[in-house]
């Protein structure tokens, strides 16, 4: 399966239907609906995984035909405490969508 790397300062806007990117859009209910199918469960709500621990930090979104990579590569003096924030930031967006992801740290 394609992984579609998106850079976090590439995200334009975020609704409850999904994430808008320079290059395209994600759908949250289609990233549920591939969760459920790659990981044979029936989760009702859980879009993909994330992890804070890696470098860079991720949260991978599941799409019927790729899976979105979506890192946190600030660069820079406060570059770790931008991304951590940045990521916190999307998880708390997701979250409030009524949304998760799945911790892999």
């Amino acid at each position: 399966m394609n992984t579609v790397v998106i850079p976090y300062s590439s995200i334009r806007q975020i609704s409850e239907k999904g994430i808008s990117y320079d290059n395209g859009t994600i759908c949250f209910s289609e990233c549920v609906k591939a969760f459920n199918a790659r990981h044979n469960t029936n989760s009702p709500k859980c879009i993909g995984e994330r992890n804070i621990l890696e470098e860079p930090p991720y949260f991978e979104l599941y799409g019927n035909d790729c899976q979105y990579k979506i890192i946190f590569d600030s660069t820079g003096l406060f570059a770790n405490k931008k991304n951590s924030r940045q990521f916190h930031e999307l998880q708390n967006i997701i979250q409030n969508f009524s949304y998760g992801t799945r911790d892999m740290t």
